[in-house]
């Protein structure tokens, strides 16, 4: 049985039909570009959205997993995709429940091909969604000011949510019963969506597994000393004037420099503080999606978001 073309508000996907471990069919859609390449300029910036296309998608194949220290074949700073797996039996009017599956990883690792929810799809009839997201050093330096404020990974989760929401109907989903699930750095994820105000209504439901915003690895309190430190060693120590000027002419240049040798450089960090399980690439304080210590969040019940 051939995987229907989905009609969604983004465009026309055509995926591919694949058959469980156990023999069950089940159609799946790889590698969506929900975001621009977040590449030049748009590094170190919140995603775009992508305009979606005007012909036909073939989503037969994964994307690229993003830039990490994991030696994949091939890795690109292009790489903001989701997928999606479809019960065989799915048809726009099914109104199927929707789970959409975070990674973890310790938000330096990982990527959506590592995933294929067969048995969720085929004995748990629901759909899947499988979402990549910038890591590392390309998903949270952060200078703690507007020019580089941090926290990326987690707009592109936001951004890859809100596709979900806008598209799933398509594909037979019901977009008012999606819970968001992770382990590891993709639990501290949904615990922060949970804390954002600005993702109420994208979820209904959430679930956490061996991770929270609380953990001591999940947050860099140390954000501003950590950019300027990595600048220092890349070799882009800003030019002259007030520190603002400085911070500019380093994230500048840094944006400027190609993207595996940023990643080369960005190591240092991690490895410095793994010891004490304090990741130097995680989440900071921004002020927006973060908008204060996670446990003082925790303890205010006007921020949870999903209801």
């Amino acid at each position: 049985m051939e995987a229907p073309v989905i009609n969604s508000t983004w465009g026309y996907i055509q995926g591919v039909e694949r058959t469980s471990r156990d023999g069950q069919p089940y159609f799946g859609y790889y590698g969506i570009p929900y975001a621009k390449p977040p590449v030049g300029d748009l590094r170190f910036r919140k995603p775009q959205p992508h305009p979606g296309v005007s012909d036909v998608f073939n989503a037969s194949s994964h994307g690229l997993p993003c830039l990490q220290r994991y030696s994949f074949p091939a890795m690109s700073e292009d790489c903001l995709t989701l997928n999606v797996f479809l019960p065989n039996a799915t048809d726009v009017s099914s109104r199927v429940p929707v789970m959409v599956w975070i990674d973890g990883l310790g938000f330096v690792y990982g990527c959506a091909s590592l995933y294929e929810p067969w048995q969720l799809v085929t004995k748990g009839d629901v759909i899947v969604v499988t979402i990549q997201y910038r890591l590392g050093i390309f998903g949270f330096f952060s200078t703690k000011k507007p020019i580089a404020p941090g926290n990326y990974g987690l707009w592109d989760q936001h951004l890859a949510l809100q596709w979900v929401k806008t598209n799933i109907e398509a594909f037979g989903g019901d977009s008012n019963n999606i819970t968001i699930i992770g382990e590891s750095a993709g639990a501290a994820s949904v615990a922060y969506h949970v804390l954002c105000p600005g993702s109420k209504g994208l979820f209904q439901r959430a679930v956490l597994q061996s991770g929270a915003a609380t953990s001591l690895w999940a947050i860099n309190r140390n954000d501003e000393l950590t950019a300027i430190s990595f600048g220092y060693n890349l070799g882009c120590h800003g030019g002259g004037g007030d520190a603002m000027s400085r911070q500019r002419d380093m994230v500048d240049c840094i944006r400027k420099t190609e993207s595996t040798r940023v990643l080369a450089y960005s190591n240092f960090g991690w490895w410095m503080t793994y010891e004490l399980m304090q990741y130097t690439w995680v989440p900071t304080i921004d002020g927006i999606f973060v908008k204060d210590d996670p446990q003082i969040l925790m303890r205010d019940i006007t921020f949870l978001n999903t209801t």
